[in-house]
């Protein structure tokens, strides 16, 4: 049960972390950045919707310009539906799939303190039971180099760590290309992913690669120590709003055949 598995998890010993959306303070990462994940009311918000449309597209175009015809002078990576789409799933939390985490700066989530987002899944239909994956991963350009990526990756991996037990994360890579390059050391490095394919050989062209990472054990503990109350308050907030349960009518005595 709920509670049986929370009481096991207090007496390991792991610290309960402290409620609310700020990001981690761990070294060299900025204090003043949050992140929370969409929902349908953010949706309503249409400056907030443009906001992420522009950033997401704005910084995707930047990652592949040097790669398109020089005519091109945009890119669509998402429409304003599926910014609506994406946010709206997050009303299923805290028994989401997919979600977009949206990152912001100050005290209050408006169009202009979003500095970036990134999604995270469960569970997709392209990895096995137990594998998470997110992606997506953008911070408005403005802002780029100040840790908010690190922040981001943070929060999606605790929400991950919950039920997963390693995340996949793909991406295009092409030999020589800077931005490619700098993903690659990105992911495969700093992040901490390993792709079964090795390092690309000399020469080879571009290609699509796919990296894992196991997500350790104590961290799937922490992440469930935060995860379960939550599940068991939505429960508790169904129970409530169901109908009061009314004794059944006594059932009528058998008859008695005649003698």
């Amino acid at each position: 049960t709920l509670d049986a598995e929370l009481e096991e998890l207090k007496e390991e010993g792991l610290e309960q972390p402290a409620q609310g959306a700020e990001a981690p303070s761990a070294s060299g990462r900025p204090r003043d950045i949050f992140v929370v994940v969409g929902t349908s009311k953010m949706a309503e918000d249409r400056a907030l919707v443009q906001k992420i449309l522009t950033m997401v597209n704005a910084s995707y175009y930047e990652s592949v310009k040097d790669l398109l015809h020089e005519s091109q002078d945009s890119y669509e990576r998402l429409s304003r539906g599926e910014v609506l789409e994406r946010l709206g799933m997050g009303d299923d939390e805290p028994q989401g799939n997919r979600v977009l985490h949206i990152a912001y700066r100050g005290a209050e989530l408006t169009p202009a303190s979003v500095v970036g987002c990134m999604s995270s899944t469960i569970q997709t239909p392209w990895t096995g039971r137990g594998c998470g994956h997110w992606g997506l991963l953008v911070v408005y350009k403005d802002c780029q180099g100040q840790g908010i990526a690190s922040v981001l990756i943070a929060a999606a991996e605790q929400r991950l760590a919950r039920s997963c037990h390693e995340i996949q994360v793909e991406y295009e890579y092409t030999p020589g290309h800077a931005y490619s390059e700098r993903l690659m050391a990105w992911y495969e490095g700093s992040c901490g992913f390993s792709c079964s394919s090795g390092h690309p050989r000399p020469g080879s062209g571009a290609q699509f690669r796919k990296c894992r990472k196991p997500i350790p054990p104590e961290a799937g503990r922490r992440s469930r120590r935060i995860w379960l109350p939550e599940l068991r308050a939505l429960a508790a907030s169904a129970l409530e709003e169901l109908p009061a349960a009314t004794p059944l009518e006594e059932a009528p005595a058998a008859a008695v055949p005649p003698g």
